[in-house]
């Protein structure tokens, strides 16, 4: 959120900026539009990144008019057109509607995948629905409530696409309470030493939210963990 409102500043310094030299007449339309000036470049960098961020509502030409109406007018000092309150909440609701569609495509994917992976035999499924594969049982199991775990892992969306892993210079220690519930569940299946491949349905991972902006809402994703060690918080 804060980002967002840092980019909106920004973009709106950036109008009267432009502004204040068309008064001045100490930059032409023409000499802006090719964003000759470091700054220009910069304001438009802003305003591309931006765009990411409203490209989830699928605004069309109009759409986008108004929005930059709206920053102007806020920029300008105008009075608002709309009650601003009222409209921030709806545009707050037709986020989250944009988001459950999105959730909703990548979790019908998701079982489309889990399927096939389940017909290969590769992996079995627990109770939870988690899909998984030990690659190597570990020496010990422990009790992991209240402890730390020491974990290397690479993280795989279902086109194999990476988007988080470890250093295997640097094996982060994580609270077993706070992990997702398919990483809990792995970790129990395995002890110290231990190596698992799991394969995580929404549910048990980042839900219909997700975790912007690597994971889409509903996104099924896949692990290859191992457990290094386990250890007391203090």
């Amino acid at each position: 959120m804060k980002k967002i409102i840092i980019l909106t500043t920004l973009i709106s310094f950036a109008f009267v900026s432009c502004n204040d030299k068309k008064a001045e007449g100490s930059k032409s339309a023409s000499s802006s539009s090719e964003m000759s000036s470091e700054n220009s470049k910069i304001f438009y960098a802003l305003a591309y990144e931006y765009g990411k961020k409203l490209k989830k509502l699928n605004p069309n030409n109009s759409d986008l008019d108004h929005f930059f109406n709206g920053l102007k007018d806020s920029t300008y000092g105008s009075e608002p057109k709309v009650d601003i309150a009222e409209y921030t909440m709806k545009a707050g609701e037709l986020i989250e509607q944009e988001n459950a569609k999105v959730a909703s495509v990548n979790i019908e994917k998701g079982k489309s995948f889990i399927e096939d992976k389940l017909a290969s035999g590769e992996f079995k499924k627990s109770e939870s629905g988690l899909l998984y594969k030990i690659e190597k049982t570990g020496s010990s199991k422990k009790k992991l409530n209240d402890k730390l775990v020491k974990i290397s892992f690479v993280g795989k969306k279902i086109d194999n696409t990476v988007f988080d892993k470890t250093s295997p210079n640097n094996i982060p220690r994580y609270p077993y309470d706070g992990l997702i519930p398919a990483w809990k569940e792995a970790l129990s299946l395995i002890g110290i030493g231990g190596e698992i491949s799991i394969i995580a349905p929404s549910d048990l991972a980042y839900g219909d939210r997700g975790a912007p902006p690597k994971i889409q809402g509903g996104e099924t994703v896949m692990f290859e963990m191992k457990l290094h060690g386990v250890e007391n918080k203090e």
